[in-house]
């Protein structure tokens, strides 16, 4: 069901403080992308530009969320115990800048508790037209024209108005689990993607063609954003949440597609908040979720708490020294790159570098070049999600020091690889370990 708070000021205080100390009461929780503006901080020759709201609408083609639930007890009101989680996007047909139509779609899992490690998951979606008199009118749901190409829809009735509504059945499945929810867009195709235990498992459930080409985007102007979260179970309900363990994160693609086979490459958003804003479907700003952040998987881990958590933003380490500009980048799953440019010669030199598997990129640089600038750029639609430079007049004459190699694209890239092989270990254990469990 749509909502719409005061997004705009909670995310400036999230950029201000990086860290959310408390929360507004029944919001939903899990990852979220609000877009992107710049915002620069600069220390000594590094200048430092991270994204936290945008005036223009950011296009993007489909937007992702993984789920790993380990447990948990949790309840709804009116619902028992079930809770919801949410895939939540924004769709704008005509001119991206002044659209003609405005649609919100949802991918939404309802997780029901049946006790001893066991869940049943139901995955149902809704796509209202909020096309209305002023423009963009969240929760005025307007008539609704599609035509279905795979699956199965009907138009539904809320208090908010008519809207497309799609479901499947329930599968019952045992702890930890795997849950995917996708949503892509491209021309006048909409589709709707559902995994359970396991990308390979992402299907489509719905595909509907709309009377117009349509646009994915997060607008955070208009209270557009992308949001993976958990709140109540339906019609607005607040989740109670007993106890919670699970991992959660937010992924994008832009590119060419082709209905009904899932999107190719995932990209991971450079920031992601703690909290949405979109549904009227909460958890308890008491007895809700906490979530931090888990670096070394680019995702939140979910525990039970007080509702809200720490922002995480992505890290780019970018140094020069003697014969060489290099960077250490992460996540690596974020759309990177990185741009050296300098004088040499009376000319100008730039290249734009793409970093390895590992987030690491480096160039030879003439010792004798000048005013050197090393950047580091992480995307999102065309727009500069995240930036960080440091400016040299001249090439730095002594060879890095140990300590600075071990801080720099060897050392950091090393670290990071191995946290992420790590922890990605741990999960693979722990999901060997239930597999034997279950088969015992």
């Amino acid at each position: 069901m749509p909502f719409r708070p005061w997004a705009a000021l909670l995310i400036a205080l999230f950029a201000l403080t990086m860290s959310l100390g408390l929360a507004l009461a029944a919001s939903p929780v899990g990852p979220t992308y609000y877009g992107v503006q710049e915002s620069a901080l600069s220390q000594g020759n590094t200048s430092l530009t991270f994204g936290y709201s945008s005036q223009s609408p950011i296009p993007i083609t489909a937007a992702l969320g993984w789920l790993y639930f380990i447990n948990g007890s949790f309840s709804s009101q009116g619902f028992g115990g079930s809770v919801s989680v949410q895939l939540n996007v924004d769709l704008v047909s005509g001119n991206t800048s002044s659209p003609s139509g405005y649609y919100w779609a949802q991918a939404v899992a309802g997780v029901r508790e049946l006790g001893g490690g066991r869940y049943a998951v139901r995955a149902w979606v809704n796509l209202w037209n909020f096309t209305g008199p002023e423009g963009y009118e969240p929760g005025l749901g307007q008539p609704l024209n599609f035509t279905v190409v795979l699956g199965s829809a009907r138009l539904a009735r809320s208090p908010q108005g008519p809207y497309l509504y799609s479901s499947a059945g329930w599968t019952n499945v045992t702890s930890p689990f795997n849950l995917t929810l996708a949503v892509a867009a491209q021309g006048d195709y909409v589709a709707f993607y559902y995994g359970l235990n396991g990308s390979a498992s992402l299907r489509p459930l719905l595909v509907v063609m709309l009377p117009q080409p349509v646009t994915m985007v997060i607008w955070q102007a208009e209270g557009m954003d992308a949001e993976f979260v958990v709140g109540g179970y339906a019609e607005g309900s607040e989740a109670i949440i007993g106890s919670w363990d699970a991992l959660a994160s937010l992924r994008y693609y832009l590119g060419p597609w082709s209905p009904p086979s899932p999107p190719g490459q995932w990209y991971c958003f450079p920031v992601m908040w703690p909290e949405g804003s979109q549904t009227a479907e909460g958890v308890s700003s008491a007895q809700g979720l906490t979530v931090r952040p888990d670096p070394s998987l680019w995702a939140f881990n979910e525990t039970q708490g007080a509702s809200g958590g720490q922002a995480m933003m992505a890290t780019a380490l970018v140094r020069a020294a003697r014969g060489v500009a290099y960077a250490s980048v992460w996540p690596t799953c974020a759309n990177w790159t990185v741009i050296v440019e300098y004088y040499h010669g009376g000319s100008l030199v730039r290249q734009v570098l793409r970093p390895s598997p590992s987030g690491v990129a480096s160039e030879a640089v003439p010792p004798d070049a000048t005013y050197l600038n090393v950047t580091a750029v992480a995307w999102v639609g065309g727009f500069p999600a995240f930036e960080n430079t440091s400016y040299y007049g001249s090439v730095p004459s002594p060879p890095p020091p140990l300590t600075l190699l071990l801080a720099g694209p060897l050392g950091y890239g090393l670290l990071l690889a191995l946290a992420s092989a790590a922890a990605a270990l741990a999960v693979r254990v722990a999901l060997r370990r239930a597999s034997l469990s279950s088969q015992s």
